[in-house]
């Protein structure tokens, strides 16, 4: 039986515009934020999941589960799920951007709603909403 492989594609959170994104799925070169009037700015201190990267690494490892219907069936690819990190830490508007099925899909917004508050990213030392895309690659082995 083949061993399963869950592997989280890039480690760093890539941050993307919060309004309006990018043409071709590239990233943007600055974070930027949403405000509450809904003006862009780059973020100051981006947002960081309790404990830094290696935590986050550790969450996702320790709470993703292979979906049985996708390891039956030999679906593997890279999710890319795009979610708020709202002002007060929380996560919201969490989506799936890109999958190669839904049952991943399903997989990495179950993680990523199970997540604790995050610390928020800041402007000019206020508390913002800011946007992230994180990917996570699914594998079989």
């Amino acid at each position: 039986m083949k061993k399963l492989f869950l592997a989280i594609a890039c480690f760093s959170l890539i941050a993307l515009p919060a309004i309006g994104g990018t043409q071709d799925g590239q990233t943007a070169a600055t974070p930027q934020v949403q405000n509450e009037s809904a003006q862009a700015k780059t973020a100051e201190k981006m947002p960081s999941f309790p404990g830094g990267e290696g935590a986050l690494m550790k969450f996702i490892k320790k709470n993703l589960k292979y979906p049985t219907y996708a390891a039956e069936n030999g679906i593997q690819g890279r999710v890319s799920l795009e979610f708020i990190v709202k002002k007060n830490g929380s996560i919201k508007k969490i989506k799936a951007v890109k999958s190669p099925h839904p049952t991943l899909s399903k997989e990495a917004i179950r993680v990523v709603k199970a997540m604790p508050k995050w610390e928020p990213g800041t402007v000019d030392g206020e508390p913002v909403d800011v946007k992230f895309v994180l990917p996570v690659t699914f594998r079989l082995q």
